[in-house]
């Protein structure tokens, strides 16, 4: 993606971001009292802390707010440096031909649905081809699909200004053609689940995965943890005998996309003076000031990196 592209990219989804958080903070804190909108506030940043020390958030209507604002733009990044980097003769979106299908378990707010449609807009610029791309997305937490969904629609609106956004006729035309929810009779298939990874839940994961892989016979499947978790907890197929792995580490210079999101940091900055401050322990409003001023929101955050799991079918093993 060239700098011009990046830079309209970055400022169409810091505007959706903004937008669609600020209408979810007025929605959840609707007939609540200030300090009931604090305490709510504090409640839901504990919660989306955990995943600091790999523990599982509880993904409500309000933790996907805090993860809107925070983590999605990474997560974004993530899935984008993937679909970019995923071997090129199972990835359509590399040759430039053949069609591409995905499961994406455990979606959460659609992030691997943003970075397909960015790394395919890549390739209708490289390749002036457009390889068929179909997802499915799956997540327990209705609140994070729900947010991603809302994030999808009004980005699609936000770009759809040909004015506003003369740089990105190619993803506009790759978002008009994607097909999400759906099954395509594609060349190759991938499966996904980007940050699954829970100890308490390993298992549960590890069997619907295998199911998934049983019934689709991925090409490849993708699966990223956070890259200071113990290996373990990634997911590996039941069947391994019929797949090559690579894993690779990838920290935050390694990811393909770079600039801050100066709409969405402000949000974070007077939700904490216009909500917070004042209206909780000095504890508590010393860890919420702490998270909601003192970074911006980026495309890489501090302490970004992931593990990634790459697990290819081998070629002379029919399904």
């Amino acid at each position: 993606m060239d700098q011009k592209t990046l830079d309209a990219v970055t400022k169409a989804l810091d505007a959706t971001i903004t937008k669609v958080a600020t209408e979810q903070l007025v929605w959840l804190s609707s007939g609540l009292s200030s300090g009931e909108v604090a305490a709510d506030l504090h409640r839901s940043l504990r919660s989306i802390n955990r995943l600091r020390t790999g523990g599982i958030p509880t993904y409500n209507a309000w933790d996907a707010l805090f993860y809107l604002v925070w983590y999605q733009p990474s997560q974004i990044n993530l899935a984008y440096t993937l679909a970019r980097n995923t071997r090129q003769d199972k990835n359509p979106l590399q040759s430039g031909a053949g069609s591409l299908q995905v499961i994406d378990f455990g979606c959460g707010s659609l992030a691997m649905q943003f970075g397909l449609a960015l790394a395919a807009a890549d390739t209708l610029m490289e390749h002036g081809t457009l390889p068929q791309v179909a997802i499915i997305s799956e997540d327990s937490s209705a609140p994070m699909r729900d947010i991603g969904l809302k994030l999808w629609v009004n980005f699609i609106n936000e770009i759809s200004d040909t004015q506003k956004h003369p740089d990105l006729e190619s993803l506009r035309q790759v978002c008009e053609q994607m097909r999400f929810d759906s099954r395509i009779a594609a060349s190759i298939h991938w499966l996904s689940a980007l940050h699954v990874a829970y100890s308490e839940t390993k298992d549960q994961v590890k069997v619907a995965l295998d199911s998934r892989a049983e019934s689709m016979g991925p090409d490849v499947i993708l699966v990223s943890l956070h890259h200071r978790a113990p290996q373990e907890l990634a997911y590996f197929p039941q069947n391994s005998g019929k797949y090559s792995s690579k894993e690779d580490i990838i920290l935050k210079t390694q990811f393909n996309l770079r600039g801050t999101f100066e709409d969405t940091s402000e949000f974070r900055r007077k939700l904490y003076f216009e909500k917070i401050e004042g209206k909780l322990t000095s504890q508590d409003d010393q860890f919420m000031s702490n998270y909601l001023t003192t970074y911006t929101t980026q495309w890489t955050n501090p302490g970004s990196g992931a593990r990634i799991m790459r697990y290819y079918a081998l070629d002379d093993l029919p399904w």
